[in-house]
């Protein structure tokens, strides 16, 4: 069984101080004034009724991405999309190096949304993060891609990366702000 962590934001500074314990990780974040908006969030490991929680609303999200970035044709979206997290999640949440979060509000223990972290050698990959339509753009979104980062030197990894859609301007934004790097752009148009 893998580790229960739970991440505390509640007091705050990126990058200047990460503790972890056996059962906790404390991030100092940077900006003061960021504090008196920011709450504590948990990742807690998904249970097995969460994890189908969030294939169900998972999988038809995927495949509406992909068909909104042209990717993929409506009619064969949904089985692609099935397709692809069964590949990449075989056995669920007991896929090796794979780790599924639900993200709750510490002090209220509401789910505010998802996370999902893969390790491959010394590199993490984010597949999955979503924030509950009505917590967006409180802070929640920041602080779980920093306890990401947290949870990749953690597992011994120099580098984290992530796919963001082209359509997807408040992520890629977010992801330029925290320091993120485009690797590649792929372009298409229709003719």
């Amino acid at each position: 069984m893998k580790p229960e962590y739970r991440f505390d934001y509640s007091k705050a500074r990126p990058n200047r101080f990460a503790h972890r314990t056996k059962d906790r990780v404390i991030v100092i974040l940077d900006d003061a004034l960021f504090l008196e908006k920011v709450n504590m969030i948990q990742l807690l490991p998904m249970t097995q009724p969460e994890f189908d929680a969030f294939l169900e609303s998972s999988i038809p999200e995927y495949a509406a991405d992909k068909v909104r970035a042209g990717n993929w044709t409506q009619a064969e979206s949904l089985e692609r999309s099935r397709k692809g997290y069964a590949d990449l999640l075989p056995q669920g949440l007991a896929t090796p190096n794979n780790y599924l979060f639900s993200v709750k509000d510490s002090q209220s223990d509401e789910r505010l949304g998802w996370f999902w972290l893969a390790v491959e050698k010394d590199n993490a990959f984010i597949y999955d993060i979503v924030i509950n339509e009505e917590h967006r753009r409180k802070g929640y979104g920041t602080q779980v891609m920093h306890a990401a980062e947290v949870e990749a030197r953690h597992l011994r990894c120099n580098k984290i990366g992530l796919h963001v859609f082209g359509f997807n301007k408040e992520a890629f934004a977010l992801y330029q702000k925290l320091g993120y790097e485009v690797t590649n752009i792929n372009m298409s148009k229709a003719i």
